[in-house]
């Protein structure tokens, strides 16, 4: 029980830490795909073109650093491991 507790406890504060990465990561992603800034020659369009499709390809790709601990968690429960899922206790 205790084990288990633990490291429930630990995946928590993962998801913690892994959820502010995430939040600067959209933060700055935002602000890149938001900005109004054209570019003043032909070699800056495209280095802002670039960025561009960079971070639209990256929003939509894989599963995102906070989704992927939980669904570690689910798979892990299916596989008959003692740990709980977070927000789920054991009576």
């Amino acid at each position: 029980m205790r084990k288990a507790n633990l490291l429930e406890s630990l995946c928590y504060f993962q998801f913690l830490q892994d959820s502010e990465e995430e939040e600067a990561w959209l933060v700055e992603t935002t602000r890149i795909l938001k900005s109004t800034d054209t570019g003043k020659d032909l070699r800056a369009v495209i280095s802002l073109m670039r960025k561009h499709e960079v971070r639209q390809k990256s929003l939509f790709e894989g599963t995102s650093v906070v989704t992927s601990p939980m669904l570690d968690l689910r798979s892990s429960k299916n596989t008959k491991s003692p740990t709980p899922m977070l927000g789920q206790h054991t009576v």
